[in-house]
């Protein structure tokens, strides 16, 4: 291991090839078969029927030509398959332990995900209830200050009564030194108070839903996405619009409905799941 990555040398061990079968040339047949394809041009019906015959030439030199590689490509393909097999345990082996180390890994990573999320919405839902209560403490000030502006114009309207019923007195009292009608002694009419206009409740806008991640990157090639996962347990049960022969219909209505759903409830789950009827849905 190095500041590049692993860098390993296989040992090498020798592995006897069987003798393989004599190579078949067709050089010059193949340059006269092509020669005569080249110099062919079809001017009249003789032409014609000449050329059905030269295609038909060309198509028998071709399965001879296939023929007799046939013995020599067995042979390779002999000498590759327990090649292949040996590689192929290999390599499986590999794969199956990068699975499992993936696996490890990336349900770490997801459970980091989730409370990285879990906390962006945590935040989300405290910036909810932080303009709510600025709303309603808005509200309430807007009330309170409507009902101030009714108390200031009621005492207003009340000192002018007074300052009215004040001087239509001190008139009467004047007309009655003049020996005249002091006039009536009904209460003064004022006109009604133009109260102020309604309080309009502001409208709070909620903080959008933001989806983010723990930030964490993972090697290139491993799916670090669930996987959708829908299962028939009951065909007979699978309702009639997503009835096929194949699993087209209900993987295309379950992945288009999560496809606008980040994090679904149980709720969420089940109502596709009996649109659909008969199915199992998890993820992996």
């Amino acid at each position: 291991m190095n500041d590049k990555g692993l860098i390993i040398i296989p040992k090498l061990v020798p592995y006897e090839i069987p003798r393989l079968p004599p190579f078949p040339t067709w050089d010059e047949h193949l340059d006269l078969y092509l020669e005569r394809v080249k110099n062919f041009t079809c001017q009249s019906k003789t032409d014609f029927d000449a050329g059905k015959l030269l295609a038909s030439d060309g198509t028998k030199l071709r399965v001879q030509i296939l023929q007799s590689f046939q013995p020599l490509t067995q042979a390779i393909d002999d000498i590759k398959a327990p090649v292949l097999e040996r590689r192929n345990e290999a390599t499986t082996k590999i794969d199956n332990a990068v699975k499992g180390i993936d696996a490890i890994n990336i349900s770490w990573k997801r459970e980091q995900d989730r409370i990285v999320q879990e906390e962006a919405e945590r935040k989300r839902q405290e910036e909810i209830r932080r303009r709510e209560e600025a709303r309603q403490a808005e509200i309430k000030r807007l009330w309170e200050e409507r009902l101030e502006k009714l108390r200031q114009l009621e005492a207003e309207r009340e000192t002018e009564r007074q300052r009215l019923e004040a001087q239509r007195a001190k008139d009467a009292e004047i007309a009655q030194e003049w020996g005249e009608d002091g006039g009536s002694e009904a209460p003064v009419e004022l006109p009604p108070i133009i109260e102020p206009p309604p309080v309009v409740i502001p409208e709070v806008i909620p903080p959008r839903h933001v989806t983010v991640d723990s930030g964490l990157s993972y090697r290139k090639g491993a799916r670090v996405k669930p996987k959708l996962v829908i299962t028939v347990v009951d065909p007979d049960a699978v309702n009639r619009p997503f009835c096929s022969p194949d699993p087209i219909k209900y993987k295309a209505a379950a992945t288009g409905y999560f496809a606008l759903i980040k994090d679904p409830t149980p709720e969420q789950v089940k109502k596709i799941r009996d649109q659909i009827g008969g199915v199992e849905i998890s993820w992996e």
